[in-house]
């Protein structure tokens, strides 16, 4: 579900509802409820992933001829592997399947990134010029990824790579330092997405509610009810995020249901307050949407809280997303 599609919906909607006003197509209750508005106190998870000790990113020297651009293993047990081009380096078929080469360097750190994805038969899922999927320990920094790729990090400096048919690289890299954090650590991860719920305001009055519950990134229920005949439930819910990773290094990913991926940059707006940004560097501020962010246990809730106020005429978006760790 894209927020900034639904708020300037809404808006441009909001002479369409004037026109139709009546008590009875206004009725309902008009205030949020208390479970949509985040606590007034921000407290960070004690979560701990399994390979905290093995988190890292590693950059290359020459990323433009390397075979991986960078490596980022998790404190999940997810890892994060991106390439200028991938076919320098191992190409599966999903990876020839999904066009990576094809699009935009995910490490250029500019322009946000939108493309299609495939998941192969061990869950690794491909995109633009990137795997993601899980990792297994082998060894004292050794692991080896779901694409099949084995690392050594014993020296992060000299990585070495040993691929399926047996082939070994060797690539000069760098550590990049995270950024640090009782915050930042209980947001570091991947998690799937419970629920996606909104309620939608014009003037103050209800107009709408819409909820989708997801089991394995999958839709297995779903709600909709609008006052009147103004918008269809497919202009709320364009499409449906199933998961997401924040990476300690600023990377952020959303898988959607369509198997659409978004790849873009995050930050603290006001880590006190729990509050996150997703952002593109360079762009206004105007391009960027704000999360509330609360945990319990290993759940976390996404709030938002949107107001557009323009000739007499205000428009309110509230939504609620429910997120737990993935395993």
């Amino acid at each position: 579900m894209k927020f900034r599609h639904l708020f300037y919906l809404l808006a441009s909607l909001s002479m369409v509802l004037s026109a139709c006003e009546s008590d009875d197509e206004t009725s309902g209750n008009n205030e949020p409820p208390e479970v949509v508005l985040p606590s007034a106190e921000f407290r960070p998870n004690s979560l701990t992933g399994a390979y905290a000790e093995d988190a890292i990113r590693i950059e290359a020297e020459d990323r433009y001829n390397a075979p991986f651009s960078s490596i980022e293993l998790m404190q999940d047990g997810y890892y994060l592997f991106t390439s200028y081009n991938m076919y320098n380096g191992y190409t599966s078929s999903a990876c020839a399947a999904a066009g990576i080469g094809d699009n935009p360097d995910i490490n250029n750190g500019h322009k946000v990134i939108y493309t299609r994805s495939t998941t192969d038969e061990n869950g690794t899922i491909s995109f633009n010029d990137s795997q993601y999927g899980k990792f297994t320990k082998l060894g004292d920094k050794k692991y080896r990824l779901s694409n099949g790729i084995e690392i050594d990090l014993q020296d992060a400096a000299k990585v070495r790579l040993k691929y399926p048919d047996g082939t070994v690289r060797t690539v000069y890299a760098s550590v990049i330092p995270p950024m640090q954090g009782d915050a930042t650590r209980s947001l570091c991860r991947t998690w799937d997405y419970i629920s996606h719920d909104v309620w939608c305001y014009w003037n103050g009055k209800y107009i709408a509610r819409g909820q989708k519950k997801l089991e394995n990134g999958q839709i297995v229920d779903s709600h909709f009810k609008v006052i009147g005949d103004m918008f269809e439930e497919e202009e709320i819910f364009d499409d449906v995020a199933y998961r997401d990773v924040f990476t300690p290094t600023g990377i952020f990913i959303r898988f959607f249901v369509s198997e659409d991926v978004e790849i873009n940059t995050w930050r603290w707006d006001n880590e006190q307050q729990g509050i996150i940004c997703e952002y593109e560097p360079g762009k206004d501020d105007e391009s960027s949407e704000y999360w509330t962010v609360r945990f319990s246990g290993n759940e976390m809730r996404f709030y938002h809280d949107v107001r557009y106020s323009e000739d007499g005429e205000n428009v309110r978006t509230v939504a609620v997303q429910t997120l737990t760790a993935a395993n």
